[in-house]
């Protein structure tokens, strides 16, 4: 689903213009039988409208990339530092495999090691 702004539309890659008409409002959908255009009842399909739902995908992504909002340097240095965590975590514990697929896990804590 694409909600915006006609001028955000516009900006995405998209036209208000379909065939002779400007669109400032569609509702179309694949439950009813007929769409609103600007209002009025239409009987569907409608050409123009469904070359731009089957542009839907691209008009997302524009959207995303004109509202994404790249990481400050605190946030990178957190995702940096939740990293190394996670991989200290995984190296305190230790896992032996045997031979059917197996696998035991351990504490790598001295008493863990000698058992």
């Amino acid at each position: 689903m694409y909600k915006d702004s006609p001028d955000n539309f516009i900006i995405d890659g998209g036209s208000l213009q379909a065939d002779e008409v400007t669109l400032s409002e569609v509702i179309y959908d694949d439950q009813q039988s007929h769409a609103v255009v600007n209002g009025d009842f239409c009987d569907k399909p409608i050409k123009a409208i469904e070359d731009k739902i089957a542009a839907i995908d691209s008009y997302i992504a524009a959207k995303a990339a004109r509202e994404y909002v790249p990481p400050t340097l605190e946030e990178l240095r957190e995702q940096a530092l939740n990293y190394q965590y996670q991989k200290y975590d995984a190296q305190k514990h230790a896992v032996v495999w045997l031979q059917d697929g197996s696998g035991y896990g351990f504490d790598c804590n001295e008493d863990d090691q000698n058992n």
